[in-house]
């Protein structure tokens, strides 16, 4: 009777430790997961926003004067639009890490 209650604590406590080590394995194994998708959304907002700002400074010398955002070309706004949203979602991604 006492091997069997042994056995039973043995495995039960055997079980939590894994349990423990597994959800540890998974919370490191989410947040480089998170940190990953975060380095990636920067790269592609800093690629958007040289674009944007290239073509910024392109419809400038094109128009000779100054202006505000609503005269930017299409792609030019497009481009700095993308800048702004992969930006959001990098930071948000990297805080949840």
């Amino acid at each position: 009777m006492a091997a069997a209650s042994t056995s039973s604590r043995l495995g039960s406590a055997a079980s939590r430790v894994g349990r423990f080590w597994l959800g540890r394995f998974w919370l490191a194994l989410r947040s480089l997961a998170l940190r990953f998708a975060a380095a990636l959304y920067l790269v592609f907002a800093v690629s958007f926003a040289v674009e944007g700002v290239r073509g910024w400074i392109a419809d400038h010398h094109r128009l000779h004067h100054a202006f505000g955002l609503s005269q930017l070309s299409g792609i030019t706004q497009l481009e700095l639009a993308l800048a702004l949203i992969f930006l959001y979602f990098g930071v948000s991604s990297w805080l949840r890490s």
